[in-house]
Formats: structure tokens, C-alpha cells, sequence
């Protein structure tokens, strides 16, 4: 059954984040899968999950999985919201500022999770077969350096990134998805049907784009263990089943049982996207 809104996806997410832990639960391996939006790296992680070797690499670190976080997770180790809190804790300790959306769980102060024992938590709580990962987006990869978090020393053994070579295609996607609020096709689709994004929206997302893959290349790039793209693995989904291979993790290419969930990257309107192409003199492809 399909969610009912975008704040239901991510309530979810948060649901899953905030499982119980197992005292037992160890991670051989620690995974992080880093993204730009709109790459269909949700299709990729949903096909990793599915391999059973590879965790569930969630967006626990989404600000609004961690909005969600802080208003469900108030009895947690890893949540704080009153100011005694942090000013008693906060030596030696790893915060990233979280503001509420909601006014009810006090927005007009930051919230504050404990980074290092909310992946501590994560990793008790989600790791599978020996394998703890995460999925990350370049945004807030930014967030984390921005609070003087660095994800590079988090501790994770691989990162593998998820993107797309049309960038052109992604900017109208991005574009597209910050407008209606739409990121995933497990929530209803509300959006128009003659649902459109300005030229001055798909240029803003084209700026986006280029800032992110700028920093992915000069920051993160030399640090990444494979990278895939998704017009290689939306037309072979079983290419996949090599990250394990390629990590270490399976001798062999895994098998990924089939799924409902289909990539949304792939309803980029063709009509608006030759549209733009011609308007910024550029050859389809771009």
C-alpha cells in the first residue's frame, strides 16, 4: 500500500531508525552509499537492501528523518532539545542541530542529535548479516562538514556513489521534485497531470547540481571505492548484485528478488526536456 504523503516516507524512515537495538547486532563492514538527488539512488539502495548481504541503507541522516527522529525519539540517548542538555554535554561530543518542523516540539530551539551515538544505535539497530550502511545525499554530506562533522572520519570501511550522467535530465527531475514535493514512488502521486517546472526552476536545480558535483569531485570522489550511474543500472538492474562482489562482501554477482518500487527519475517530461535542450543550445544526451 502506497504512503500518503512525503512527511509519511520520512516518519517512516525515522520509525526504522529508531528500532530496537540488539545488543548483539556487530558490523564487519560499514557502508556508506553516497548519492546527488534524482540519481535513482533510492531504486539502488531498495535493490541492495533486497540482496540481504548489504544492510538497509535508509536515509537516516535526511534532516527530516532526524526532524522525525527528534519529536519521536525524546526517551533516546542520542536526542537532546533543552539548552541544560547540550551546555552539560557537549564536550567531546559529535552534535548535529536539528530544528523541529513542527511548533509543538518546541521549534524556536535546535534539537540536537548526538551523532556518534545515533550511529551507534543505527548500527545495533540496523545492521544486517554483518554489514551496517547508510544512504547519504551530497546535501547533507554538506550539512554534517557545515556542523563540523566529517563523514570521511565516521568510520565507514567503503563508499559507493550513485549518480547520473545527464545532468540536464537530473536538473528537470530535482527541479520537478522540489516544486511538488515529490521524491518516491511508494507515496501517492498528487502532482498535477500537467505538472511543469519553469526555466528559471530546472537553471536553479542546474546550479545546485553543478555545486554538488563540483565538491563530490574535488572533495569525496578520491575516497570512493565504485561509482554507478543509473542509465547503466535502470537498463541492467542486475549489474546491482556486483556491489557486494566489488566490496569484498560475495564471491559472486547476487540475485535481487524483484520489487514494486519503480525509479521516479525515470518521468522526466521528454516534451520539456527537448525543450530546455533547445533553449540552452545543448544536444539531446546533455
Amino acid at each position: 500500500m502506497k504512503l500518503e504523503s512525503t512527511d509519511d516516507m520520512f516518519r517512516s524512515g525515522a520509525a526504522r531508525a529508531l528500532g530496537s537495538a540488539d545488543p548483539h547486532a556487530s558490523a564487519v563492514r560499514k557502508v556508506l552509499i553516497l548519492s546527488t538527488p534524482r540519481s535513482g539512488s533510492t531504486f539502488f539502495c531498495d535493490a541492495l537492501e533486497r540482496t540481504g548481504l548489504m544492510g538497509h541503507p535508509l536515509e537516516y541522516l535526511n534532516p527530516r528523518v532526524l526532524s522525525e527522529v527528534c519529536k519521536a525519539g525524546r526517551q533516546t540517548r542520542f536526542v537532546g532539545r533543552r539548552l541544560f542538555w547540550f551546555k552539560s554535554r557537549l564536550a567531546g561530543r559529535r552534535l548535529l542541530k536539528v530544528r523541529p518542523d513542527e511548533p509543538s516540539i518546541e521549534s524556536s530551539r535546535r534539537a540536537w542529535v548526538d551523532i556518534s551515538e545515533y550511529l551507534k544505535h543505527l548500527q545495533s539497530a540496523t545492521s544486517c548479516g554483518g554489514v551496517f550502511s547508510v544512504h547519504i545525499h551530497i546535501t547533507e554530506w554538506r550539512i554534517l562538514e557545515r556542523n563540523r562533522l566529517d563523514p570521511l572520519a565516521m568510520g565507514f570501511d567503503d563508499i559507493v556513489y550513485v549518480g547520473r550522467r545527464s545532468r540536464l535530465r537530473q536538473a528537470l527531475s530535482l527541479a520537478m521534485s522540489i516544486k511538488y514535493d515529490y521524491w518516491d514512488s511508494r507515496v501517492v502521486d498528487t502532482r498535477p497531470a500537467q505538472a511543469a517546472v519553469s526555466r528559471g526552476e530546472v537553471l536553479y536545480a542546474l546550479k545546485l547540481l553543478d555545486e554538488w558535483y563540483s565538491h563530490y569531485e574535488s572533495r569525496i570522489a578520491p575516497h570512493v571505492a565504485a561509482e554507478f550511474y543509473s542509465e547503466d543500472f535502470l537498463a541492467d538492474p542486475a549489474m546491482i548484485g556486483d556491489v557486494p562482489v566489488m566490496l569484498g562482501i560475495a564471491s559472486e554477482r547476487v540475485d535481487i528478488p524483484p520489487s514494486d518500487l519503480r525509479p521516479t527519475t525515470a518521468g522526466t517530461a521528454e516534451a520539456q526536456y527537448r525543450e530546455m535542450c533547445d533553449w540552452l543550445g545543448v544536444a539531446p544526451g546533455a
